[in-house]
Formats: C-alpha cells, structure tokens, sequence
C-alpha cells in the first residue's frame, strides 16, 4: 500500500486483476490542406472485457482505494481537430506583421458504459479470492470509472522565426468523472466519487537568442492562471465534499544553452 499526496488517501493493489481485453474501431478523416494545417475527425468503438476500475473500500476506521475488474464496458464517440496558421503582412503594427498566428483546437465526446448481468462476478482484495456480486460494486448502465464526457484544449499564439521567439495560450477543460466508486456500508454502496477538473488556462513564452557566441534558450511558464481548485465530492441529496483544495497557480522560468 502507499499513500497518494494528491489525493491523501492510501491505494492497495488487487493480486485477483487480469488484463483488460479490447475491441477497438474507428475511422478518420484528414484533410491537410497547406504545410503543418490541417482538419481531422474521427469516430471510434471501444468494447472492453474486464476493464480495470477503482473503488473504495472501509479497512477499518480508514478509506483506501483499491481496484477491481468490471465485468464489460463500451466506449463510442466522436473527436475533432483543427490547426491553422494567420499572417498579417499588411497589417500596419509591426507587432502583429511580422508574425505568424496560431489557432489550434481539438474537441472529444465519449459516451462510456458498463454493462453488469445478474449472473456478473468480482474479484475484491477483500473477498480474498472468493467471487462477489458485481453488481453490488457497480450499477448497470453507469458511467466508466475515470472517463470524462467531453474533453476540450485550445491553444491561441504566435510564431515569430525573425525574432526567434514563441508565445503560446493553453486553455484545457474535462468535464466530470467518476474518481472511484462508492464505498459499500451495511449491505449497500455509497454514491461514487465524482470530480469536476474544470478549466485551466497556461501561457508558455520561449525565445532563443545568441549571447558571447553561444545559443540560448529563454523559457517562461504560467501555469492554472485561472486559479482552478480540485473539487471532489458525492451526490447525497446535496454535495459532500470529499477532497477540496487549492492547486495553485505556478510559475517557472528557464535558461538553456546549447552546446
């Protein structure tokens, strides 16, 4: 066992685990229509045996997180891309001609079930090998453990190869997912753990420049801008937060030299 920081819960592992077995299919379409531009977009199927999943589980006064196969899941959805560059040479701000402008974006949904029959068994740490209802850890038709619906990153910036310098906006948003699933007590099992990640917003600035003969490379980066929290928590009727805090925003600043 050990304990995880971010979380501050412990993790035990499950010796009864087999491997996932997957069906995957998809098909994409690509159009590059100039030099490092292009659309794609895709659909894709997922059809897993014996997916891996997370779930918590009383030891005493304590809450650990261990892991268990689900019996059968689906995953399908959809996923689009584009990236496309911008010139302004007519433009009267030197600013604003002497680079090239970036606009990059990919959006995923993903619509993830389980599938647990009646006859359905697991495998716990706690069982200690004697087979369980599986659907006494996992409800029929709920969401996969860990898988968002919608997942979302931007980047908006510039290119500039006279003054070697780059500047990027990185925006990322992942909607909610189930962290693991509910502990059971007295003969049923809690709501599971969800987490909104929200929205968080970076900026990255590198420039490379030459100094007593030798190349150097200047970076600069502001991550969670946004101040975006982690937010875990049960649906009881209300919210009941189960882990709550503040990540922070960062900020770090590099030089390299190029031998």
């Amino acid at each position: 066992s050990y304990t995880d920081p971010d979380s501050d819960r412990t993790f035990i592992g499950n010796p009864f685990l087999i491997d996932t077995e997957i069906l995957n299919l998809d098909a994409r379409w690509e159009w590059y229509f100039a030099r490092q531009q292009f659309i794609t977009a895709g659909i894709f199927y997922k059809d897993l045996e014996n997916p891996v999943e997370s779930i918590i589980v009383d030891v005493g006064n304590q809450r650990q997180q261990s892991f268990l196969n689900a019996p059968q899941a689906t995953i399908i959805g959809a996923e689009i891309e584009a990236k496309k560059y911008f010139e302004f040479p007519d433009s009267g701000m030197s600013f604003i001609a002497n680079k090239r402008w970036l606009v990059q974006a990919n959006y995923t949904y993903s619509d993830s079930e389980v599938q647990v029959d009646a006859g359905d068994r697991v495998f716990t740490l706690g069982g200690a090998g004697v087979p369980q209802s599986a659907a006494f850890f996992i409800q029929d038709g709920s969401r996969m453990q860990g898988q968002s619906e919608h997942v979302v990153n931007a980047q908006f910036g510039w290119e500039d190869d006279s003054a070697r310098s780059q500047a990027t906006l990185i925006v990322n948003y992942v909607s909610e997912r189930i962290t693991a699933r509910g502990a059971g007590v007295s003969g049923s099992r809690e709501p599971d753990y969800i987490q909104e990640p929200g929205v968080f917003l970076d900026f990255v600035y590198r420039k490379d420049f030459t100094a007593m003969g030798r190349d150097l490379g200047f970076a600069l980066e502001l991550r969670n801008l946004l101040g975006t929290e982690f937010d875990e928590y049960q649906e009881l009727g209300n919210k009941i937060r189960i882990n709550n805090y503040d990540l922070g925003s960062s900020a770090s600043v590099s030089l390299t030299a190029r031998f």
